[in-house]
Parts: C-alpha cells; structure tokens; sequence
C-alpha cells in the first residue's frame, strides 16, 4: 500500500502504511541552532507520547552545522522510538548523517546524496595560534564522530568511508546510496 503525503509543497509516495502510532517531523532546510532546537524539542515531546511508537523524520536538506545534527541524532536515539527517516530530492552533508541514523531508511529514486568530511567556514575572522589549534581539535573530533555513525549505518570500513569522504566527497544517487548502505529501500 503507498500512501501520498504532502509536505511544504511537495507530493510523494511513501512505501509503508501509515498508522495512527507515527507522528511526523521534516527537516526542510539547513541545519543550524534554530531548526535543530526545533526537531529535538518535537523529539522530546514525541518521546513522552505512549501513543506514539513510530517517529517519521522526512528529510530534505543540503545539510548544515556537524554538531547540531549530532545533537539531533542523539536525541533520536535516547527517546526510544522507531525513528523512520525518509530521505527526498537532496540529503546532504549533516542531514546526510540524520538520514543515516534512521532504524529505517527509505530515499525516493530522485534524491542525491553527498557525504564529505566536517569543514569550517572562515568570515574574514582573526584567529590566533591557540584559537586555531582548538578549532583544528574539535573539527578532528567531529571527523571521527562523523565517521563513527556512518559506519555504524552501513557496515563500510572507516578507512574507505574516510577516503571516500576527502577531496569534497562523494555524490550518491540512490541507488548507489542503497548498494554503500546509506538506505534500506528505495521508493
């Protein structure tokens, strides 16, 4: 059975039944403190719900700030729901990282995925020694958890989740994302 849900002006089909035990959270747009705030607050509460056993977070974003969607993805796993991510049209970079932390996965035929290593954006800022060195530290510590969850998700050794992440990483299609590991089924 595929039921149509339409989100912010878009229309699709998922491909598992809805039910009166899932409660809905999308991720439109980039992941900063605002929206971050948003999905965890609506994650808390959704937690507490006894009604509610099945979390869907739909998923369409070019991603964000690394530690914010870390933020969001503990919170995913400390409620103690089946959180359902369905990935559409773009999930990238730290919304690539919540997409992947789904107990299950589904991304639509048309969606593109890219997967690359944390940066950090320098606006004209005076850094000194000490100040940079903390930056590189925590940009380091980011990496690997970053690293941790993909290989979590998919079962590929780090080393080529590494690699395969440098030089400004890799584009997925959707069925390249499926045969990686980035999702469990394809719609």
């Amino acid at each position: 059975m595929i039921i149509t849900i339409l989100i912010a002006f878009s229309v699709f089909d998922v491909p598992f039944p809805l039910s009166n035990d899932m409660a809905f959270i999308t991720i439109p747009k980039d992941i900063n403190r605002a929206n971050a705030d948003s999905v965890v607050d609506s994650l808390l509460i959704l937690g507490q719900k006894r009604n509610i056993k099945k979390v869907v977070m739909i998923i369409c974003s070019t991603g964000g700030i690394v530690a914010e969607a870390l933020r969001i993805i503990s919170t995913m796993k400390a409620i103690n729901k089946e959180i359902i991510t369905v990935g559409y049209q773009e999930v990238s970079s730290s919304a690539l990282l919540i997409f992947a932390s789904g107990d299950k996965r589904y991304l639509r035929k048309d969606t593109g995925l890219t997967m690359h290593l944390p940066f950090i954006h320098f606006r004209n800022e005076k850094l000194d020694v000490k100040q940079l060195a903390g930056l590189v530290i925590g940009l380091e510590k980011l990496t690997r958890e970053s690293i941790e969850i993909i290989h979590e998700a998919t079962g590929q050794p780090k080393e080529k989740i590494e690699k395969d992440c440098e030089n400004g990483g890799t584009r997925f299609s959707a069925e390249e994302a499926l045969k990686y590991g980035l999702a469990d089924t394809i719609f």
